[in-house]
């Protein structure tokens, strides 16, 4: 037992040493390695959410725009809906509703369903972007800082944030000096979504809070 212990110390003792010290050294170093590409990967990620939102609340309007001139149109002919309506779905005998109630509740409602899908869109694109803030720990903000790269923020710029309050508030389509709004705003009281509208934007420290369970 003796022998069979001096030649373990001898010949293997410092191959099993070197194992056990050297592994956990090896899978740091590189974990370190992989910091600038997932920071890069990061940044690359929040560029795409920031663009996609922004480019979904422009095409999201123009939606809206075309059902607003839709209803407009036949409203004048009797049928009051933001969508098309075929000639024969409309009452004989039926007058024009452009000065009518119906006409402004049909476009309060396009401009609801506009910022209920505009919670939903931007909801989804705060998650993922704070599901990347909280992926970062302090090597990353160690690297970002070492090399003066800053960290992304998700936004609405000036011309997408004058769209959503044209959303909730806009004029009448067809009387001159009126305006008309939305009274429930489905935006309203979302603290997750509330930043996109500032300048500043969702910015990554707050993003990294959004969710975690520790943060009061």
């Amino acid at each position: 037992m003796c022998e069979v212990l001096d030649f373990v110390g001898q010949n293997l003792l410092g191959p099993i040493l070197a194992a056990l010290i050297g592994g956990p050294l090896v899978a740091i170093a590189f974990r370190y390695f992989q910091i600038p590409r997932e920071v890069g990967d990061h940044d690359a990620r929040a560029v795409e959410l920031d663009e996609d939102l922004r480019r979904w609340v422009r095409d999201r309007d123009r939606q809206l725009q075309r059902e607003l001139r839709t209803l407009v149109n036949q409203a004048g002919t009797g049928a009051v809906s933001r969508f098309p309506v075929p000639p024969g779905a409309i009452p004989a005998g039926a007058g024009s509703q452009l000065y009518s109630g119906a006409l402004v509740s049909e476009a309060v409602a396009g401009m609801r369903a506009a910022l209920h899908e505009y919670r939903d869109e931007a909801s989804g694109k705060a998650r993922e972007f704070a599901a990347l803030a909280r992926s970062e720990t302090r090597w990353h903000e160690r690297y970002r800082k070492r090399h003066k790269r800053a960290s992304p923020s998700l936004g609405l710029r000036e011309g997408e944030r004058a769209t959503l309050a044209e959303w909730r508030e806009r004029p009448h389509p067809v009387e001159s000096g009126q305006m008309i709004s939305v009274d429930d705003d489905p935006t309203a009281g979302e603290p997750a979504i509330a930043p996109l509208e500032i300048s500043t934007g969702l910015t990554w420290e707050a993003a990294a809070q959004y969710g975690d369970p520790n943060h009061g």
